[in-house]
């Protein structure tokens, strides 16, 4: 069996830093709580330098757990205070409910649809004017957006619904 030699307290240090770094690179308070782990394990080290390296990581991995669950419990706790504008940088969020209409028809691929202060390029197929438009449930994150649009043509004669989710349609549904 190999032997990680003699640990230093340092090392745990230096681990503790590059997991402050990984925090900052890609902040979710987990990384932060695994680095506070690896820091007292080596204060730890400094008062007893005869801990055993299985000991260390036993230590590492108990006040990982501990402060992670920790962390969610408190969070937890925290009230979370109402305010005046809950759609506030979630802008998908103001628009579920609303009913939105092509402004002129799409020709050529290229049409003119307002979506409040917003006018977005729909690149389509020749369509007339819709007579509605809606889209539910929208969530906005870095890996992509999840939601449901449906748009109906001649005054609902003709429905197009999707199912998006991660950035991707993942279900489609045509009726006429």
């Amino acid at each position: 069996m190999s032997d990680f030699g003699q640990i230093e307290f340092w090392y745990w240090w230096v681990f503790a830093v590059l997991l402050g770094v990984v925090e900052i690179i890609a902040p979710g308070f987990f990384f932060l709580w695994l680095a506070l782990a690896a820091a007292v394990v080596g204060v730890v080290l400094l008062l007893f330098p005869e801990l055993a390296w299985q000991g260390q990581f036993v230590a590492f991995a108990v006040l990982s757990v501990a402060s992670v669950v920790a962390w969610y419990f408190i969070s937890r706790r925290q009230p979370q205070e109402p305010t005046d504008a809950p759609s506030l940088n979630q802008r998908g969020t103001s628009y579920v409910g609303q009913s939105v209409h092509l402004a002129e028809p799409v020709v050529d691929g290229v049409g003119v649809l307002r979506l409040g202060d917003t006018v977005p390029d729909p690149r389509r197929p020749q369509w007339p004017p819709s007579s509605s438009a809606r889209a539910h449930d929208l969530a906005f994150s870095s890996l992509g957006a999840w939601g449901e649009q449906r748009v109906g043509f001649d005054d609902d004669l003709s429905v197009f619904e999707t199912a998006t989710a991660m950035g991707r349609a993942y279900s489609y549904r045509l009726e006429r």
